[in-house]
């Protein structure tokens, strides 16, 4: 029982840290780009933006039409606007990762639909057969890119060793400590569930390192491809600490549990 609740909170947390990772994390790559074109300080190279660039140069060329056009149009114009940089952010949020995790809430959640992909020899079985073969080879394929970040050791032109240090700090001190406050504060509300293994999975998800996810985002939507070295760099520093650091906080756990 302990370990079908433990696979439940985990799979709840996946898909939520999936979907505001997927969510802000590509609208933040695309944001950060549009302001390095717009001072000149960089060329965006992210897939996509060619459109988002016209969209921008449209913006530009609406702010002369506005300097000489009248009240109204200048409202008009200004909604136009504001349409424009609605559906940006759309785009960016509601991207195929996103679209992908909605779709399994809706499809785990309608019983019929679940049965004939998911139940072995249904109709649409092979559907799930072949998501099975995406899934296993997804984790090795990442690990994979992150190797290869790193086939010519750490690059701190973009994460330097302060950097490192500084995100060990953050996400192997700070971040558990503030997931105990939380645990004894949200505890103490009654406003979680009481059994151990829930809170046993929130503490351990405060004190992991930092997922493959955002090796991903790096190479998918960051406009300098020396972001994936440093990414890896920092990915490289977490996982050479973690077997020590991460069984304290485990053995902590346990005795606040």
């Amino acid at each position: 029982d302990d370990g079908d609740k433990m696979a439940l909170y985990l799979s709840v947390y996946v898909i939520m840290l999936s979907v505001s990772m997927w969510s802000l994390g590509p609208y933040l790559f695309h944001r950060r780009a549009a302001l390095e074109e717009s001072t000149g300080e960089g060329v965006n190279r992210v897939n996509g933006d060619a459109e988002n660039a016209g969209v921008r140069n449209e913006a530009h060329s609406s702010d002369a039409e506005r300097a000489s056009s009248a009240a109204g149009d200048t409202t008009s114009t200004n909604d136009d606007d504001t349409k424009r940089a609605l559906l940006g952010v759309a785009r960016n949020v509601f991207n195929a990762n996103v679209n992908a995790c909605l779709l399994g809430i809706l499809t785990g959640i309608c019983t019929p639909v679940r049965d004939i992909i998911f139940q072995p020899g249904r109709a649409f079985s092979y559907v799930s057969y072949s998501a099975d073969s995406l899934a296993d080879a997804a984790i090795p394929s990442i690990l994979l890119i992150i190797g290869c970040s790193l086939a010519n050791g750490p690059d701190y032109k973009m994460a330097d060793k302060k950097s490192a240090i500084a995100v060990l700090i953050t996400r192997f001190i700070i971040i558990p400590f503030i997931t105990i406050g939380l645990y004894y504060g949200l505890k103490d509300a009654g406003v979680a569930p009481t059994n151990h293994v829930f809170w046993l999975s929130f503490l351990l998800l405060g004190a992991t390192p930092t997922a493959n996810n955002v090796m991903l985002q790096a190479q998918m939507f960051h406009s300098d491809e020396n972001a994936i070295a440093g990414v890896g760099t920092l990915l490289l520093y977490q996982y050479a600490v973690v077997p020590v650091v991460l069984v304290g906080w485990i053995s902590w756990f346990l005795a606040i549990v």
